[in-house]
Parts: structure tokens; C-alpha cells; sequence
């Protein structure tokens, strides 16, 4: 999420920014995704499989977003910013960016949920996310156009109407909620204690394995003890996305369409699985292969027929 270029005074007024300083924040981001996105090239800590264009779609997909959520914020803040709940302007730069980023976890853990829960907004939205065969920075921004909106809007609920802050702290809450997603996206390794902080790319790896796609739905891990979704493996050498070959059929998820399974098993199967269990299937525990995790509500999500048909054949081919 991208900060924009105006935000709205105490009073809902827009405030506007020197646009020299964005400039060098908007290049700053861009910068700091494509060193992160050469190191993943040149030294990644993990090998996935190939997937075509994987990087050029990654960049295109930056781009994008960065339209995206630089743009749209003009069409709601000012209304937003007239009906904030919280007035936080008093709290300054720094405690204002303190508390609009617990602000946009908050709004990300709620909202984050919602997409994996839903079948109609995982489909529609976040499924392209979880498509990547690759966990790196290129897919950090791999999101389908609808989803893009989505998560431009939580940071406008979360930073503008929720806690109304300067321009300044809204600017370094957007800064390190970007920062952040890049960072857990990154294919680098880093120590289990960091996780007990702030999320670690091993940590966002396990939502995004192949056969879970579920858990550690922000970036602040106290918000997931409390909800049970915590995990913070010491290492990961899963598998990502749904199986090889998903990201490449765009078409069929900005259709809507579930591509959580291979089409070849949805041909020979007619039906999602042979006894009709699977609805309660938990996720295995990476650190003890082959035994579920234990009171984390990491189950398999969404809950789609496709979705459930899926639970039976992890990492089928396609």
C-alpha cells in the first residue's frame, strides 16, 4: 500500500505534501522492492519450480498496484477523513505512525480472514495471491485487480477513518506496511527469534503452502496468538501455491473461477473426494511431518467443493 500524495487535516480538510518528498518516497519503495527482488534472484534461500514469466508478471503486477493505491485513495479519503471515529493528529509523527500501523493490522488480520473464509471473496479476490508456485518478492504484489481495491481500502479505513493521523505518520504507516510486504515475501532466511516481533518470511511462507494456504494473517504475530493463528516454524521448505502451473490461468480466476485444483483431478473425479470427509482436515506441522498442528485453527481454507476436493490430493500435478 502506497502512501498518497494528499491526506486530511483534524478537520477533514485535505492537507497537501510537498510533491518533491513523495517523488523519493515513491522511489524509495520502488528501490526497495527491486533489491529485494534481485537478492531473491541471485541468492534465494529456497528453491521453487519454475513458472513462466514469473517476474515480469511480478513487476507488471507492482506497477499496477502502485497505480492502484496511489490513485484511488482520491475518490474516498476526503469523505473518510470527514467522518474519522478517532481524532490521533495529537499523537504526532511517531506515535501517530505507531498507532495507525497496530490500526492497519488490525483492519488486515479481520479483512485477511474474510478472504480465506469466503468462498465469493477468495475466488473473486485472493486466490491469485495463493496461486504462486513461487514464495518470493516477486509475487509480494500478485494480487488480482478487485483484491488490489480491497487492500488500498483497508489502508484508507485503517489510517484515515478509523484513526485520523497527520500526513506524516500516515506516510511512515504505509511506508513500513510496505516495507512488511515485501519483507515477508522475501526468499531469504532469518532467525525463529524475529518472529516473536514481527512476521518472518518463513512465517508467511506457511500460509501460503501448498495444501494449508491459512495462518499468521498479519504482520504484528501478537494479533494471531490471541485469535490461535500463530505459527513460527524455525525453518521452511514446503511447497507454495496450489500446484504447478495455477498463476498462469489469470483468465479463469478474474472469472471467478475456483483453480485451487488441477483440471486434469476435477476430469477424473466428478466429485470432491471418495467418502465425502475432509472438512475438518488440519494442516500438518511442518516442524512434525505428518501430524496436524495443535490448537491453532489452521484448517484448510476456503471451503469450496473444488477447495475441498483438493485436501485429498495435495500437490497433484497440472
Amino acid at each position: 500500500m502506497f502512501p498518497p500524495k494528499s491526506r486530511l487535516d483534524r478537520w477533514g480538510r485535505p492537507v497537501a505534501l510537498e510533491e518533491a518528498a513523495m517523488d523519493v518516497i515513491t522511489i524509495g519503495i520502488i528501490a526497495f522492492f527491486l533489491a529485494f527482488l534481485a537478492y531473491d534472484t541471485l541468492r534465494p534461500a529456497r528453491h521453487y519450480p519454475r513458472s513462466r514469466g514469473w517476474v515480469l508478471r511480478g513487476i507488471a503486477s507492482f506497477v499496477l498496484y502502485t497505480g492502484v493505491s496511489t490513485g484511488l485513495p482520491f475518490l474516498w479519503d476526503a469523505w473518510l477523513g470527514a467522518h474519522r471515529l478517532i481524532d490521533a493528529t495529537s499523537l504526532g509523527t511517531y506515535g501517530g505512525a505507531a498507532v495507525g500501523l497496530l490500526s492497519v493490522n488490525v483492519f488486515m488480520y479481520a479483512w485477511h480472514r474474510a478472504l480465506h473464509r469466503s468462498d465469493f471473496l477468495w475466488r473473486w479476490l485472493h486466490q491469485m495471491h495463493h496461486s504462486a508456485e513461487r514464495i518470493d518478492v516477486a509475487g509480494a504484489f500478485y494480487f488480482s485487480p478487485l483484491d488490489m481495491v480491497g487492500w488500498t481500502a483497508l489502508g484508507s479505513l485503517s489510517l484515515v477513518w478509523a484513526v485520523g493521523l497527520t500526513p506524516e505518520a500516515a506516510v511512515l504507516a504505509n511506508i513500513a506496511a510496505t516495507f512488511m510486504a515485501v519483507f515477508t515475501h522475501a526468499n531469504i532466511r532469518t532467525p525463529r527469534w524475529l518472529g516473536y516481533f514481527i512476521a518472518r518470511p518463513e512465517m508467511h511462507a506457511v500460509h501460503h503452502q501448498r495444501s494449508v494456504h491459512s495462518g499468521n494473517y498479519c504482520d504484528l504475530p501478537f494479533i494471531d496468538m490471541i485469535f490461535g493463528t500463530y505459527r513460527n516454524p524455525a525453518t521452511f521448505e514446503g511447497e507454495g501455491g496450489f500446484y504447478d502451473g495455477a498463476s498462469l490461468r489469470i483468465k479463469d480466476m478474474l472469472l471467478g473461477r475456483d483453480v485451487s485444483i488441477p483440471p486434469a483431478l476435477v476430469l477424473v473425479s466428478g466429485k470432491r473426494s471418495e467418502d465425502g470427509e475432509g472438512d475438518d482436515q488440519q494442516a500438518e506441522d511442518p516442524d512434525h511431518p505428518g501430524e496436524p498442528s495443535e490448537g491453532l485453527g489452521l484448517h484448510f481454507l476456503p471451503a469450496s467443493p473444488a477447495a475441498q476436493l483438493a485436501r485429498q490430493h495435495p500437490g497433484g500435478g497440472g
